[in-house]
């Protein structure tokens, strides 16, 4: 997923809890699904992401792509907490 991250906050050095902010990308759709802007992220994931380092936690931006299901799964069992934010629609598009 090609993505930018322009206007995260940095990451703290001793996060409270490892969190991750998942996405649905599209491979098809112009930057990754009609619920994306240009940084290939949906509009709301820099705010939520940005509260949660904000109040102490790390928060990753991930993209499930489902080519790449069985490792993405993996990378999972690293965090504490995971918060999804998918549009249905992204689903279907992604096949």
């Amino acid at each position: 997923a090609k993505t930018d991250d322009i206007g995260l906050l940095p990451q703290p050095l001793n996060p409270k809890y490892k969190t991750a902010l998942v996405q649905f990308y599209v491979p098809s759709q112009p930057f990754g699904g009609s619920d994306k802007s240009a940084s290939g992220h949906r509009y709301d994931s820099l705010p939520i992401a940005n509260g949660m380092i904000a109040s102490g936690m790390s928060c990753q931006l991930l993209h499930y792509v489902p080519s790449e299901h069985d490792t993405f799964f993996k990378v999972l069992e690293g965090f504490d907490a995971i918060i999804v934010r998918c549009n249905p629609g992204q689903i279907n598009a992604g096949g």
